[in-house]
């Protein structure tokens, strides 16, 4: 009889780690750093959907990821007018157009990449997520409980010469050259951060 118990209860302990919304959460749960890593480099003259939410000022957007202007959300129509080594050129669906410069002492990587990071063929499926995560996303907001997945898509991804691994537990966006925001995740899950709600 006991040991049936203890079978029983190891059983619904397990289910519970299974099911427990914060390990279901910490799981990269659309795969999209795969389909990042899988997908080729977006070329010129074709249209696009934005993979991550991001902040341009003055038709510039700087991949150091400064969080201040105007708002582009995660699964905007964006048209890719040029790509160079240093940057490429976005048309928004408003016809408004966004310089995206590379900035390779802060970013560690090269134009392709970050525009591999930001231009997606298909739409992100942030349907899949609850209502609030995904307008949280939409709108840029990092909340507690949020994936590193969930954080790169609704504020893109933070300057590695800050966070050199997405692997850590830390990492640090900047508002300016000068004000910076540090988010702290355990088990793949955001719990505090300055600002952080």
């Amino acid at each position: 009889m006991i040991n049936r118990f203890l079978k029983a209860s190891l059983l619904v302990f397990a289910l519970a780690i299974v099911l427990c919304p914060f390990n279901l959460a910490a799981a990269d749960s659309l795969h999209y750093f795969a389909l990042i890593e899988r997908d080729t480099v977006p070329v010129a003259g074709q249209e696009y959907f934005l993979r991550h939410t991001f902040m341009h000022e003055k038709g510039v957007h700087r991949a150091t990821n400064y969080w201040r202007g105007m708002l582009a959300p995660i699964n905007s129509r964006v048209y890719l007018v040029t790509i160079g080594e240093k940057s490429m050129t976005l048309r928004l669906g408003s016809g408004e157009t966004v310089r995206v410069e590379n900035v390779p002492n802060f970013t560690r990587t090269d134009m392709a990449t970050i525009a591999k990071r930001m231009l997606s063929y298909k739409p992100v499926p942030i349907e899949r997520f609850d209502k609030a995560t995904v307008a949280a996303i939409k709108n840029g907001v990092m909340k507690i409980g949020m994936t590193k997945e969930q954080v790169i898509m609704a504020h893109g991804y933070p300057p590695a010469h800050e966070t050199p691994s997405l692997e850590l537990d830390t990492w640090k966006y900047w508002s300016s050259r000068f004000v910076t925001q540090s988010i702290v995740f355990e088990n793949g899950v955001l719990v505090r951060g300055r600002g952080i709600q």
